[in-house]
């Protein structure tokens, strides 16, 4: 019932982001945020999440690289200002985007392509190639998207055609 309650005021935010900013990428990249701390908020209130007793916090979904079966579950208050909560979703997801800017800053900006690693060609040029998540095998990343996709897909699906068609596809 929480979840569905910040995705329906996460969906309906785009609106009023729209009235206050013209530009349609800051519109984008807001409620992509804001879709995130909801991710995030979804990742500290399942019945997966155990008590971290070293830093008296809640952990998330995936701390041990695994979905354990849980004998007890612990939940978090998301309207309080204790572990879980929707304002710390959001701090965090502020805090990477501070990050991102202050590494972008310094650099130049990269060209980012998404296709079959397969496509690559060997007369090809580039400085990186991701074909897995940092983390390898440690959770499948199968996993990881049956988790958050639900919400992802619920709260941005429609944002824009690139994005709706990699979570269809």
């Amino acid at each position: 019932m929480t979840l569905g309650t910040f995705l329906k005021w996460t969906r309906s935010s785009k609106e009023r982001i729209a009235r206050h900013y013209a530009a349609e990428e800051w519109n984008q990249a807001v409620l992509s945020y804001l879709a995130i701390s909801l991710d995030r908020l979804a990742d500290r209130s399942a019945t997966l999440c155990t008590w971290d007793q070293g830093y008296t916090k809640v952990n998330h979904v995936f701390h041990r690289y695994a979905l354990p079966i849980t004998w007890d579950f612990c939940e978090g208050n998301v309207l309080s200002n204790t572990t879980g909560n929707y304002g710390d979703a959001v701090g965090w997801a502020a805090k990477y985007v501070e990050h991102a800017l202050d590494a972008c800053s310094h650099t130049t900006a990269p060209n980012v392509i998404q296709q079959s690693a397969t496509v690559f060609h060997r007369n090809s040029f580039a400085d990186v190639i991701v074909t897995d998540p940092p983390y390898y095998d440690a959770i499948p990343y199968s996993d990881l998207m049956d988790f958050f996709y639900v919400w992802l897909r619920r709260s941005v699906g429609d944002l824009s055609p690139d994005l709706k068609h990699s979570l269809t596809h």
